[in-house]
């Protein structure tokens, strides 16, 4: 089953690049590697050892994709009576760069799924700590560090 997760980057921060978060995690753990596409340095696989995590990828404001998803969250938090909505809207607004994961687990497995959530979750630990930017989990919402603060259950 895939499940897409995204780190919303402040347009103010420094580029990341799939070789930068390929060394950071290398570093936290040497099991972790990302196999770069060579004609789309933006876009790669995360392994944990021979564990396929799923498809990573970089997009940057300019971007099609990363345009579309932002108005699209836009368009659904227009109707959102949460009070954090301010913040997330924010965000969104201020991103200059998405790091999207779009994860793999056996379907109807959910402690599969729990393994590929706790192996990808430094990386999420890393980002907040290098950018202060904001994690979006399809079905969930929008993550500040470990606190969730804008409930989301709409995939998009």
């Amino acid at each position: 089953m895939g499940y897409l997760m995204r780190y919303f980057i402040p347009q103010s921060a420094e580029q990341v690049s799939l070789s930068v978060i390929r060394e950071a995690l290398t570093a936290i753990d040497p099991h972790y590697t990302i196999q770069i596409d060579p004609t789309d340095t933006y876009f790669g696989d995360l392994y944990y050892g021979e564990r396929d995590l799923g498809e990573i990828e970089i997009n940057h404001r300019d971007d099609e994709i990363f345009q579309e998803e932002i108005d699209d969250f836009l368009d659904l938090l227009a109707y959102s009576q949460d009070p954090h909505k301010a913040v997330v809207i924010n965000t969104l607004k201020t991103a200059g760069q998405m790091v999207a994961i779009s994860a793999i687990w056996r379907d109807g497995d959910a402690d599969d799924a729990d393994a590929v959530h706790d192996r990808i979750d430094p990386l999420w630990e890393w980002l907040d700590n290098q950018y202060q930017g904001m994690l979006h989990c399809d079905g969930d919402g929008f993550y500040h560090g470990e606190s969730l603060i804008l409930e989301m259950t709409t995939r998009i």
